[in-house]
């Protein structure tokens, strides 16, 4: 998060310029560490009182996804190890 561009507020910003009424936030993260429970949200509530006529909506972060279970268990299944 720290070094990414751009930031949750760039962002946020690029796509109301760009005429957004509405900015879903997808934290593409795999475990629910400091950044998904407090950062992201801290940030959003942040951006929400700056552009109150906007909709801002932080979804749950991409690791929480039950597919990401079957995603992980079809790679492992259809990893030829001999190949490597």
């Amino acid at each position: 998060m720290e070094i990414a561009e751009p930031s949750i507020p760039q962002g946020i910003e690029s796509c109301i310029k760009k005429g957004a009424s509405e900015v879903l936030i997808l934290p593409y993260f795999l475990a629910a560490g400091r950044h998904v429970l407090e950062d992201i949200p801290d940030i959003v509530d942040q951006e929400k009182t700056k552009y109150p006529d906007v909709s801002i909506t932080s979804l749950p972060y991409f690791g929480s996804s039950p597919v990401i279970v079957d995603i992980l268990k079809t790679l492992a299944e259809n990893n030829d190890i001999e190949s490597q």
